[in-house]
């Protein structure tokens, strides 16, 4: 892998070890898949969060198909910080570009399943 490109992180990381320290990202080998997702099954252990990616194919009266299409595995604590990142660009394109608006989720299809720890 060839260095793609090198910032400078003012931010605190994951106990400090990113502060005032370069971050060199590399370039990929190969293309790097874009996955579009609008379905998510949370997963979680002692040692790991597990995210399941889908894509929802088909809705009728008795189904939703959902496709997978990726699987993301972290550490409890890299999840925590991803989620604290990934709600502050959210604030962020809200500032922007106005509320998202909100789509009633029914509590009734979430299965117990999707709570319980993962086989990781």
């Amino acid at each position: 892998m060839n260095a793609e490109s090198t910032e400078r992180s003012n931010e605190e990381g994951l106990l400090g070890v990113v502060k005032n320290r370069d971050i060199v990202r590399l370039a990929p080998e190969k293309p790097v898949p874009l996955i579009y997702t609008n379905s998510a099954q949370f997963r979680s252990s002692i040692f790991d969060i597990t995210i399941s990616l889908g894509s929802v194919r088909q809705i009728d009266d008795q189904n939703v198909v959902v496709e997978e299409v990726a699987t993301l595995v972290m550490s409890p604590q890299h999840a925590l910080v991803f989620s604290e990142l990934l709600a502050q660009n959210v604030a962020n394109y809200e500032k922007v570009f106005g509320n998202i608006p909100r789509v009633p989720v029914d509590d009734t299809n979430l299965s117990e399943s999707q709570f319980e720890p993962s086989d990781h």
